[in-house]
């Protein structure tokens, strides 16, 4: 048996890239300091997000992004001692340099903001879940509610992953984000589309004799367009978290489906596991340490039952920056195919 929950956050605590405009409803009267990150079994710069909860400027049509905060100590510290320090990069983001979590070993994140220190509980690396999961796609069809409520029938590329049952009560959470290749005026750009911040948890209870027999879980959803004419990719990672880290985002979601917006007026009913060791200034978000699995999968429009047109770049595609995305850049990814 299984439990799969799909929600869209403000910032996501899986850290997997700067905040995206996204629609809430925003209750609070005061900021509050957030703290979305982890670090993971796999080499590299791990990754913090700092920003204010209620500090958000509007974008037009009831978007709204949060305020980040760039001006922060970060630091993860371990139970021998070791420090690793975070600087920020941008736009609220903080960089380690390239550093992996140990089993074996404890993990807290300290975090000072305008004298405030914030600090997590100690936490570890879950046991191995061994979990082989694939990433594919298939063309549908769903209907959606448009601009004017109604009920119209759209097509587009389901991204889904295939898992397979384990013998424990293993958590999981899909991180999605989409990257496309673009041909301007001028050269071949890759851009990362403006974060998804599509969230898919997974609770994969005691098969009960049903080992490693697969289920599917839906990841993400895209229609053809400019993106899809030379090369699109989509960028699954598998995180595999303890059951507090699990047990935190399913009130996430369950605040979401009640009140519509993750920063309401009983946000501070949600617990994460950091806490203000200097003020009664509660902030919000978890610090997790997770192990790690990268899933790309590309495809274009010659891959899709649909007439072969070549969509057109919105506005004047005239050089990478002029590319609607979070970022774009004529360096080839390392990964890309």
């Amino acid at each position: 048996m299984k439990n799969i929950i799909k929600l869209t956050l403000v910032s996501i605590i899986l850290a997997m890239g700067c905040s995206e405009p996204i629609d809430l409803k925003v209750g609070l009267t005061d900021p509050k300091v957030v703290i979305d990150g982890y670090i993971s079994d796999q080499f590299k710069a791990q990754k913090v997000i700092l920003s204010f909860s209620s500090t958000f400027f509007g974008t037009g049509n009831n978007i709204f992004v949060p305020l980040p905060i760039r001006f922060a100590s970060v630091k993860v510290t371990d139970d021998l001692s070791n420090e690793y320090v975070f600087t920020h990069f941008e736009k609220g983001i903080y960089l380690s340099q390239p550093f992996k979590a140990e089993d074996g070993r404890m993990y807290k994140l300290t975090v000072e903001v305008e004298g405030e220190i914030f600090e997590s509980s100690f936490e570890a690396l879950p046991e191995n879940s061994n979990q082989i999961a694939t990433v594919d796609i298939e063309f549908v069809s769903r209907n959606v509610t448009n601009d004017k409520g109604k009920i119209v029938e759209e097509e587009g590329v389901q991204a889904f992953a295939t898992m397979d049952k384990t013998t424990n009560e293993d958590h999981f959470i899909w991180a999605v984000n989409h990257h496309f290749a673009v041909q301007t005026s001028s050269v071949l750009c890759y851009a990362k589309d403006f974060d998804l911040n599509e969230v898919v948890i997974v609770k994969d209870t005691e098969a009960n004799g049903n080992e490693g027999l697969p289920y599917k879980v839906n990841l993400s959803f895209n229609v053809p367009s400019y993106k899809t004419n030379i090369d699109f990719a989509i960028d699954a990672t598998l995180l595999t978290v303890n059951e507090k880290a699990f047990d935190y985002w399913q009130n996430i979601k369950d605040q979401i489906d009640r009140t519509g917006g993750l920063f309401d007026a009983n946000s501070n009913s949600i617990k994460g596991n950091v806490v203000n060791i200097s003020s009664d200034n509660i902030p919000l978000g978890f610090f997790g340490v997770y192990r790690e699995v990268e899933n790309y999968y590309f495809y274009n429009q010659t891959d899709l039952p649909i007439e072969q047109n070549v969509f057109s770049c919105p506005g004047q595609c005239l050089n990478c920056e002029s590319i609607p995305s979070d970022y774009a850049s004529d360096v080839k990814p390392s990964w890309w195919r």
